[in-house]
């Protein structure tokens, strides 16, 4: 599981920069959230960057359970 999750923060870090205020990725956007404030993962709160990972862990739970 350990393995498992510093895989997946190793993919939220190599998508690039995220907004500071509703963490989505900034995807080529410019400006969100009415502001233009992207930072990496790593410069996010921990607290979101711990709810990201839940997200993805929650997300593949309800996926695996299709498989």
């Amino acid at each position: 599981m350990k393995d498992f999750l510093l895989g997946l923060e190793d993919d939220l870090r190599s998508k690039g920069n995220y907004c500071c205020y509703c963490i989505q990725p900034q995807d080529g956007k410019i400006s969100c959230c009415q502001e233009n404030h992207f930072v990496p993962f790593d410069d996010l709160y921990e607290e979101d960057q711990k709810a990201m990972i839940q997200e993805a862990v929650d997300e593949y739970a309800e996926w695996s359970k299709t498989q």
